[in-house]
């Protein structure tokens, strides 16, 4: 019973005992409040015994670095946790080690809100009828790591944090490249390297409302989105003026803004999208494209000739044989290593062999069979001048000699992906 409940039986009583003798009123008055201190003590005890079993990690969850101090509940924390982790470890690297030393602490509730919750000092409520995916967002927003260093929040314009709807979020940045009023994010739409350098503030030279907004529409454009900070005091008649096509109005409202609070093309949300996109797929992770894949490309050679060309997927069984000088002589059975060119693959990899050479064009059969694919060899071909150095694993023993050994007696014996 409550304390609450207690305090209206206790009211309940005395207006029984209207009109009885004053002793007896008394007794039952002082039997009443002994029943009140019980239960006061009963309630600091459950209190303080939840308050210690929370931080002795009896009751641990813990999925890579990510530790959830929590009570027995229905909640389904581990899965969510096995989820949240993915994200948090391809986004934090090394710092999501941080997670070891600043755990979360959860506290299951009744979900019937009838119910008084028991008071909590420390932790998150959440009412245990909860599902996976709700645990999952709660848990990547709310991600106990230090912030990041001073200057990408700086770039950033906020903390980072994993996607929490990183399928939804994603087509967000293709819609701010598309609808922003800024010719930067247009030229990096289709490609153009320095509009991108521009249009993310990558370029450090020169004037950022001429790099940004180069012309009096976009100029306009800008002020006209942010009339709400420009529509007040001296500044409204200018707001007028920029409104009616003055672009000396408009080009003096935006350079009165405080240093740094120029409104940037692409908003938070876009660059901290584009930031998860790249951690996700460097880093610890990495991205598989089957040799068969829409996107896939490889320069390759006919061998035994200094014939070349290009092997392009189309996401069927065998690739295109693309760019051959003199496609004439081609043959079925002709084999197709790589031929190194780009430095991507290392050359004479055997990729297969040309199984058609009429028709649509030449197509090549794959070595590998990649509906039964067991086994990948991953190669280090000295992309350290173009690429992030990894993180380097702790070495297992007895491993190291015999990925040595298979490298120097055997080429794949599948093909290469």
């Amino acid at each position: 019973m409550s304390r609450t409940c207690w305090l209206f039986a206790l009211l309940a009583c005395t207006r029984a005992l209207q009109g009885q003798d004053l002793p007896r009123l008394q007794a039952r008055a002082d039997s009443l409040a002994r029943e009140w201190r019980h239960a006061t003590a009963v309630a600091d005890a459950i209190d303080s015994l939840e308050r210690t079993r929370a931080p002795s990690g009896r009751d641990t969850i813990r999925v890579g670095a990510l530790t959830i101090v929590t009570n027995p509940s229905p909640l389904p924390l581990r899965e969510a946790a096995a989820r949240a982790w993915l994200l948090i470890d391809s986004v934090y690297g090394n710092d999501a080690r941080q997670l070891e030393e600043r755990p979360y602490v959860i506290v299951p509730v009744d979900p019937d809100t009838t119910v008084e919750p028991p008071p909590t000092h420390r932790g998150m409520a959440i009412p245990w009828d909860q599902d996976v995916a709700y645990l999952t967002r709660l848990l990547l927003s709310n991600v106990p790591v230090a912030p990041a260093d001073t200057a990408l929040q700086s770039w950033l314009g906020g903390p980072l944090q994993p996607l929490v709807e990183g399928d939804l979020e994603r087509p967000g940045v293709y819609v701010a490249l598309v609808t922003t009023p800024s010719q930067a994010s247009r030229r990096c739409l289709i490609g153009d390297i320095g509009g991108c350098r521009n249009a993310l503030d990558l370029a450090d030279d020169g004037d950022p409302l001429q790099r940004w907004y180069p012309s009096a529409p976009e100029r306009r454009s800008v002020v006209l989105k942010s009339n709400a900070y420009f529509n007040r005091g001296p500044q409204l008649a200018m707001l007028q003026a920029c409104a009616n096509g003055s672009d000396s109005a408009c080009t003096q409202l935006l350079r009165s803004v405080p240093p740094g609070a120029l409104p940037r093309p692409l908003t938070y949300h876009a660059r901290a999208t584009l930031i998860n996109v790249a951690l996700q797929v460097g880093g610890r992770a990495a991205r598989v494209l089957l040799i068969t894949d829409l996107n896939s490309r490889i320069p390759v050679k006919i061998e035994g000739s200094h014939t070349s060309g290009v092997l392009a997927g189309d996401n069927s069984e065998r690739p295109r044989l693309l760019y051959v000088g003199t496609p004439e002589t081609l043959k079925i059975g002709d084999r197709i290593l790589t031929s190194g060119e780009g430095g991507v693959f290392p050359p004479d990899l055997p990729v297969g062999v040309v199984s058609a050479v009429g028709g649509s064009g030449p197509r090549v059969e794959p070595y590998v069979e990649l509906s039964q694919l067991s086994y990948v060899m991953v190669v280090d071909y000295g992309l350290s001048g173009s690429l992030p150095q990894p993180i380097q694993p702790m070495p297992r023993p007895g491993k190291r000699a015999k990925v040595a050994s298979n490298e120097e007696t055997q080429a794949p014996p599948r093909g290469t992906r």
